[in-house]
């Protein structure tokens, strides 16, 4: 995970290859009490509903260390076995509250129930997940799509 240099909203505070690339003690060091996870090309590849064994085990240290975890995706799909399969809270969209609307990260704001400045967002899509989420004064982390 690497802090970038940040000219505009567009650009996520990190940059990181992967999930497995994010740094739970930049994160605690960071105040970041919570974690939102985008699942497709970001948990898994598109579609997918297999979250891969090393991905299960990186989110559990982050919740061994204090992070909670939610899921942040406009997916339609049932995400309840990935959700427990990490711990996750699934913060569902609806017909007014999608990404990249910034009221879907008040939504997220308000199932965490802490300050947006101690909320991560992860994934990667500028517009869906960076962008808006950087409007709602959430810390953002791109990552490459899941391959």
């Amino acid at each position: 995970m690497k802090k970038i240099f940040r000219p505009n909203k567009l650009y996520p505070n990190y940059i990181a290859d992967s999930v497995l690339q994010i740094r739970i003690d930049e994160l605690i060091k960071l105040g970041i009490s919570h974690i939102v996870f985008d699942v497709d090309e970001t948990l898994l590849e598109k579609g997918g509903s297999e979250l891969p064994h090393k991905y299960i085990e990186h989110v559990h240290q982050m919740r061994e260390r204090g992070i909670d975890i939610l899921i942040g995706s406009n997916s339609s799909r049932d995400l309840s076995v990935l959700a427990g399969d990490i711990g996750a809270v699934v913060v569902e969209p609806s017909t007014f509250h999608f990404k990249p609307l910034r009221r879907f990260y008040g939504k997220v704001v308000r199932e965490a129930g802490v300050p947006a400045d101690n909320i991560a967002m992860v994934g990667d899509r500028v517009l869906n997940d960076i962008w808006a989420a950087n409007e709602a004064g959430i810390t953002t982390i791109l990552v490459k799509p899941y391959k």
